[in-house]
């Protein structure tokens, strides 16, 4: 009430300069608080600009990790050579993609991504490393098929030539060591398809019957030709079983390191990624 008595008795012009006053004041806070809020909403933005650039990061790095993944998952399987080829590919995209992200981050953001890349280099190293075993072992499988092949046809051939000679006893005789061949290189086939450690009992069974049955052949053969051929035979025969005594553990230790270890490490790289967001 003394506020508005003390107004009635100032003329109006000052009334009217006083009110012109108390409006700037007010307009004056008001613009000052409106700055305020506008360089807060300024911080906000920017803040959940950067939080959205690294998603962005996360996002390409993950997906070029599966891509590699199921590349990698291709050549396994198949040791194709574009497949191969994919593998390199990828590996190549997923390092710019870390060296452009380590380019826009740093801090805590930044390291982490310096070692999932470091995490990278550990997982191409150990596939190169498969690819070497790979081939190894898809070389011994050439030896393997070769040998085989050969053990077979020889006795197939003194089956043949027996009883062409009508030397019944011979052709009996060699079609046992023939049949305990056919059914070696069978589980053999098998053991490739199911990498079942069974079939490689089957297989020593199998060629304990061949060494048997081929030796009762040979004490019946009189002709050198046929003799020489049953010699290439169990030489052959030898070399098959070398072959796959090699292939079988190769197959298992290879199937191991990029079933299990590659793909646990691809898999650690993704919960790492997951783990910046």
């Amino acid at each position: 009430m003394k506020f508005f008595s003390l107004l009635s008795r100032l003329r109006i012009g000052t009334r009217i300069y006083a009110g012109f006053s108390v409006t700037l004041v007010l307009v004056a806070a008001l613009g000052g608080l409106g700055i305020y809020s506008l360089q807060g909403v300024k911080s906000t933005l920017l803040a959940f600009s950067q939080i959205s650039d690294g998603n962005t990061d996360i996002a390409e790095l993950n997906a070029l990790n599966l891509g590699l993944r199921r590349n990698a998952y291709a050549f396994a399987m198949t040791g194709d050579v574009q497949a191969l080829a994919d593998v390199r590919t990828s590996l190549t995209s997923l390092r710019e993609a870390f060296t452009r992200a380590g380019a826009e981050n740093t801090g805590d953001v930044k390291d982490r991504l310096q070692k999932i890349a470091a995490m990278v280099e550990n997982y191409a190293n150990n596939f190169e490393v498969g690819v070497e075993r790979r081939t190894a072992r898809d070389n011994e499988n050439s030896t393997l098929t070769l040998a085989g092949l050969r053990a077979t046809g020889s006795i197939a051939d003194i089956v043949t030539a027996a009883t062409s000679g009508d030397n019944f006893e011979v052709a009996a005789l060699g079609a046992a060591p023939l049949e305990a061949m056919m059914n070696a290189r069978l589980t053999v086939a098998r053991f490739i398809e199911l990498r079942d450690q069974k079939l490689v009992n089957a297989f020593n069974r199998y060629i304990a019957q061949y060494r048997d049955t081929v030796n009762k052949m040979k004490s019946k053969l009189t002709d050198p030709l046929l003799a020489e051929l049953a010699k290439e035979s169990v030489t052959n025969s030898e070399a098959y079983v070398r072959a796959f005594q090699s292939y079988a553990p190769m197959t298992v230790e290879l199937e191991k390191l990029f079933f299990v270890e590659l793909e646990g490490q691809g898999q650690q790289i993704v919960r790492a990624l997951d783990d910046i967001v």
